[in-house]
């Protein structure tokens, strides 16, 4: 009876190790998802920003020349995968707004550009 009794338990716990390994296995995934999307959101993050200095650069030469700056930080914008969501003068500056699609949301960037 007793030997019974030692097997019935020993039953009830096998595959116990196995549950837990999926648990673990399944949070490391999770955490490797996470990371990846950060990652992700740091690099569209960066490339806003890039595109928004080139197109505030750009329309701020073009500003001084009395040119279309809104035109041109369009155009670099687009050029650099970036849409244009604002570009405002101020005085002798140019304040450009743009952003970046990244997994489904948008990553933006806003940059100021002007003479000295």
């Amino acid at each position: 009876m007793r030997k019974r009794m030692q097997r019935l338990s020993a039953n009830r716990e096998e595959g116990a190790a196995t549950v837990l390994m999926l648990a673990i296995v399944a949070v490391v995934l999770v955490l490797i998802g996470f990371t990846a999307l950060l990652g992700t959101a740091s690099a569209a993050r960066h490339s806003a920003q890039s595109a928004a200095d080139l197109a505030a650069l750009a329309a701020a030469e073009v500003h001084l020349s009395h040119g279309s700056a809104c035109a041109i930080a369009a155009q670099v914008s687009e050029l650099n995968d970036a849409e244009l969501v604002g570009c405002e003068i101020q005085g002798e500056f140019v304040v450009v707004r743009v952003r970046v699609p990244v997994a489904g949301m948008w990553a933006s960037a806003t940059a100021r550009a002007g003479p000295g």
